[in-house]
């Protein structure tokens, strides 16, 4: 039995975050600006990064259970109150009725489902997006957890 890799798991999550690219999802209100681990250099807000905070090996007998944490983080301008604070939760908002109890097909595992843990926002001061990149950004924060079986 092959363990499922960790690329594999981040590749389902990112095509389960741009799945749905219609109005009113994450896709379509960032533009498509959806990234694992670090941005793109100059990025346009608002835009999410996606990053695993977490990977546990659970090994139950011969089979190896996934348990990962991972954070969305939606970033976004923190020029007024509409702009960035309600902007990012929104977005987050959507993030979460996407992943929050959803399943998830992942190569290589069974019965995979994602549950929000916890969330957050604030404040980013010159958060470094990518390269040389600072920008000044508002930022909302949510933990999921991902459970599956391997096969």
């Amino acid at each position: 039995m092959a363990l499922t890799t960790r690329q594999t798991i981040i590749d389902a999550i990112y095509a389960l975050l741009i799945a749905n690219q219609g109005a009113g999802t994450v896709y379509a209100m960032t533009g498509g600006r959806i990234y694992d681990t670090l941005a793109a250099d100059d990025p346009t807000l608002p835009f999410v990064v996606f990053t695993v905070v977490d990977d546990q090996l659970q090994q139950y007998f011969s089979v190896d259970s996934i348990q990962m944490d991972f954070q969305v983080d939606v970033y976004g301008p923190r020029d007024t109150s509409i702009g960035g604070p309600k902007a990012c939760r929104v977005i987050g908002d959507a993030a979460m009725a996407l992943l929050h109890r959803s399943a998830i097909t992942i190569s290589g595992a069974n019965g995979c489902s994602i549950l929000c843990q916890s969330g957050t926002q604030g404040l980013d001061m010159d958060y470094v997006a990518g390269g040389s990149t600072q920008l000044d950004a508002y930022r909302d924060t949510r933990v999921y957890r991902l459970f599956g079986t391997g096969t």
